[in-house]
This record gives C-alpha cells, structure tokens and sequence, in this order.
C-alpha cells in the first residue's frame, strides 16, 4: 500500500512460533559443525543481480548437498547427547529445534504502543504524545534524523537477543531463515519503496565474518516484501570499531564519513528501505541515510528487527 510523506508504522500481529532447524549452541562445537555443514555452504562472491531485475541477492549460504544425511544424524546425536536451551537451559534432546525451546520463542516480545514517528523510540505512554511538539521524542527534536522514519518490530531482550548474538558474532548462520521467518510475521503493510539496501560492512569484516548480516535478513525479509536489493552500491569505506564496544559519545565520531554510494544514479530519486538488525543509538543508520541523501535518493526508510528499549 502507498503511502505519501511519512507513513504508518506497518501494522504488526504476533509472532508465529517457528519450527525452522536451528544451529547448536558453542558449548556443543561437534553438533555446532554437523549442523553447520547440513545447513550451509560458503561460496565464492557471485554476481548479484542488477537493482530493478526483481531477484533476490545471493546470500552466500544455500542448502549443502548432505543436508539429508547430516541432518539425521544431528538429530540422532541431539537424542544421545543432550543439547540446552540458548534462552532457559531446558534441555532440548527430544525435541527437533536444537537452540531455543519453543516457550523462549514464542516468548519474544513484539513493540507496540506510542512511539516516535521520526525514530521510532517507545514513548512511556501515551500521554507523552501530548508533551511531545510534533509528536517527536526529545533526540529526534535536538537532532533530526537524516531518515525519513525507522521502524524496530522486537525488543532487544532475552531469548532474541541471545539469538540475534550468536547469529551475527558466533557464526551460527542457519538462524538467519528462523529470525527472518520471525520477522516478516510482524509485517503487513509497508510504504511506497523503489530498492532495499542493508546496511554494509567493511570488507575486512565482511572477510573475518564470512557473511553480512544485515543481507542475510534482508533477503529473508524481501521474501514478503518482493523488492529490489542493491547489495553493493552503499558501501562502507572506512574500516570502523565495533558499535558496540563504544560508549554513546564516541559512537558518532566513529561512524562519521565511513559509508559511501558507489553509483549515485541507482539511487537518485528513490525511495529507500535500509535494513539492519538491531537499532541502539541509531547512529549506523543514520551515517547511511547521510550518505544515500547525499547521492540523490529520495526518502530512507530504516527498519530493523529489533531495538534497545
């Protein structure tokens, strides 16, 4: 549906439980590589498809050819050699789903409520619209973002961010599909968009990660929405600190001039959706908005699976 200027937060309806295969916990490092040889295998950089074509962006991890066979026999060990939930420690040997039982799941908390339109920070309650100018939290009335409006569908909390945690930082690829799964459930409608971008990662990291994250659930994600992904036009041309390891303060100063367009004329005059995983301060996305106003592209709109609250 479209939407002019800024449009409705995408309506949300609670999360589906998932029954997608999961990767095993570090504390299992042999049925961590089972799973990971079933469920994955890393290929070379491919040409991914031009912005407009419709196709989605190889995500450098498919389905191996022993995905059969090495799964059963991850289930036979799983029976054998008892594997605990990421989210409870419950044990999980009798059950197919090796990382999170299915209550830490299921028990993933969905944002709703009054919130920023500009940055979308809950509000304490709906009575701090009325003591809000514009409707906009304070941040966003110091500091306008360079975005149009971003939207989060989940709190950064226990059991999603342990999941979000070991997928992007202990490797545990497999859980792109269950997280993707879990957040285009929360979606429904979306504005008007021309191209989906993630956000990038330099290639030094890009090369000790083996995968980008933000692309992994990206292309999850466009299996709802059906859009082109330019998966290489924003780039990041500074190799920068980890975010997380930086005080508030220091996290703008870090990311200032890291992230260029290669090819302006891509995005010139498009509405644009910029995907990450998780908002904390907002600064990575709002360095990219900069730089894809900057080229020319029309309204970015920011959504990202989850949130700091």
């Amino acid at each position: 549906m479209r939407h002019p200027g800024i449009p409705s937060p995408p309506r949300l309806s609670e999360p589906r439980e998932s029954r997608i295969p999961y990767p095993l916990a570090s504390s299992q490092p042999m049925l961590h590589d089972l799973d990971t040889l079933a469920a994955i295998t890393l290929q070379d950089n491919a040409g991914c498809p031009e912005v407009g074509s419709g196709q989605r962006a190889p995500e450098r991890i498919q389905k191996g050819p022993m995905f059969p066979l090495v799964s059963g026999i991850r289930r036979f060990l799983h029976v054998i050699l008892p594997v605990n939930c990421a989210g409870c420690g419950k044990s999980l040997s009798d059950d197919p789903i090796p990382f999170f039982c299915q209550s830490c799941w299921a028990s993933i908390r969905l944002l709703r409520g009054p919130a920023c339109p500009r940055c979308g920070r809950q509000f304490a309650s709906p009575m701090a619209l009325k003591h809000s100018p514009s409707h906009l939290c304070a941040g966003c009335r110091r500091r306008r973002p360079s975005y149009t409006q971003a939207w989060s569908s989940y709190a950064y909390e226990p059991p999603l961010q342990e999941a979000i945690r070991l997928f992007k930082y202990r490797r545990k690829v497999v859980l792109a599909d269950a997280l993707g799964e879990l957040w285009s459930s929360s979606w429904h409608d979306v504005p008007a968009i021309d191209v989906l971008i993630p956000v990038p990662l330099h290639p030094a990291r890009l090369r000790e990660r083996e995968f980008n994250q933000s692309l992994l659930l990206a292309d999850r994600l466009n299996r709802r929405l059906h859009l082109p992904i330019s998966h290489d036009n924003l780039v990041r041309v500074r190799a920068t600190k980890l975010q997380s390891e930086l005080p508030r303060a220091a996290r703008l100063k870090n990311l200032r001039g890291a992230f260029a367009v290669r090819r302006p004329g891509e995005v010139a005059s498009k509405r644009v959706l910029l995907v990450d995983d998780v908002l904390t301060t907002g600064t990575t996305v709002n360095e990219c908005a900069k730089a894809l106003r900057k080229a020319g592209s029309g309204d970015v709109y920011v959504v990202t699976l989850a949130r700091t609250v």
